[in-house]
Parts: structure tokens; sequence; C-alpha cells
């Protein structure tokens, strides 16, 4: 978690950093070199997981909108018309 803070405040410079975050940003940019590097060796590796999860949240996103369109459907027959 705050590794993922860190370089998140990094990137966006939300806030100052001091010397103990050095060690996370290290971290953090080690880890991103190791998955660019996979991404460059085995693209496979890399593109499977994010068209699964791009699939995962599109599932996701088309459940709740029928929800919300059903809800406000039914909710629509359901008041009457009134006027302020």
């Amino acid at each position: 978690m705050r590794l993922g803070h860190s370089v998140g405040a990094a990137i966006t410079r939300q806030r100052e950093l001091g010397p103990a975050e050095s060690v996370i940003m290290l971290w953090g940019a080690a880890m991103l070199l190791g998955v660019a590097g996979i991404a460059v060796v085995w693209p496979k590796v890399i593109a499977y997981p994010i068209a699964g999860l791009a699939i995962w949240v599109t599932a996701s996103l088309l459940v709740r909108a029928v929800e919300l369109r059903r809800r406000g459907k039914a909710k629509a027959s359901r008041a009457p018309d009134e006027k302020y």
C-alpha cells in the first residue's frame, strides 16, 4: 500500500516526499522496469491480464448501467407527476 501511495504522490506531486521515501521510490522504479522488461520479451504475459481486466471492468459497468436504468424506469413509473 505504501509503495502505491508514495509512487502516486511522486508522479502527481501532491505532497513533498522525504528521504525515507527514496527506498520506496527505488523499489517502485525497479518493479516498473521489471514489468516493462516482461512486456518487451513476452508481450502476451502483459496483454492477456490487461485484456481480462478490461473485460471484467466492462462487464461490471454494463451490469451497473442496466441496474441503474431499471431503477430509474421503476422509480419513474411509481412516482406521481408532481410539480414544485
